[in-house]
């Protein structure tokens, strides 16, 4: 059985309060909401191949500026 190291004070450990969560991530819109916006925009322009990339990027930039 392990030895327990000696303890320096008398008085117990008081617990921390949480950390704060950042706002930043609270702020940021979900990837599922992205994801419908980008289909919209895909569907917006004809629904051809190729640009999913821009879509989604335009689409995260649109919902970042709205929260």
């Amino acid at each position: 059985m392990a030895k327990q190291p000696p303890r320096t004070t008398d008085t117990p450990a008081k617990a921390r309060p949480p950390k704060p969560r950042a706002k930043t991530k609270a702020s940021a819109p979900s990837e599922e909401d992205i994801r419908k916006a980008a289909y919209h925009r895909y569907l917006d322009r004809g629904a051809g191949h190729g640009g999913d990339f821009e879509d989604w990027l335009r689409a995260e930039q649109e919902l970042r500026k709205k929260r």
